[in-house]
């Protein structure tokens, strides 16, 4: 199973955001969604829904780029826990060989991601020659 965000290369970002939005309000249909998790869903829809307006098919450059970004910032938006994006995708490939990808193997519990932080701005304090 694909979801909304991976997309392919025949849907148009327009489709893939769509579905998306089209996910996240059946989202919040569901009884177990929590109030932090519904306040930030309702949020996401409402930021799409004002780029998804005029004419779909001719889309500006920036709005394109708003609509990719929104797709990445809200591709684990409404994920119940121990859900995994990639695990769904992996299901659906074949299973031959020794490359075999074994999908019933368990998310991982944990991610560590390292953020590179900005560098102080050095002032030149050398004396200024006219």
């Amino acid at each position: 199973m694909q979801t909304a965000h991976q997309g392919s290369d025949k849907s148009s970002l327009v489709e893939r955001v769509q579905a998306r939005r089209d996910e996240l309000k059946l989202n919040l249909g569901e009884s177990d969604v929590t109030p932090s998790t519904r306040n930030d869903i309702e949020a996401a829809l409402a930021a799409v829904s004002t780029m998804l307006t005029g004419d779909l098919a001719n889309l500006p450059n920036t709005v394109k780029g708003d609509l990719s970004r929104w797709l990445e910032i809200h591709r684990h938006l409404g994920l119940k826990a121990g859900a995994h994006p990639v695990a769904a995708v992996v299901a659906e490939q074949p299973k031959t060989g020794d490359a075999a990808i074994k999908a019933d193997a368990p998310a991982p519990s944990s991610v560590t991601v390292t953020v590179p932080q900005p560098q102080p701005k050095i002032e030149d304090t050398s004396p200024q020659t006219t």
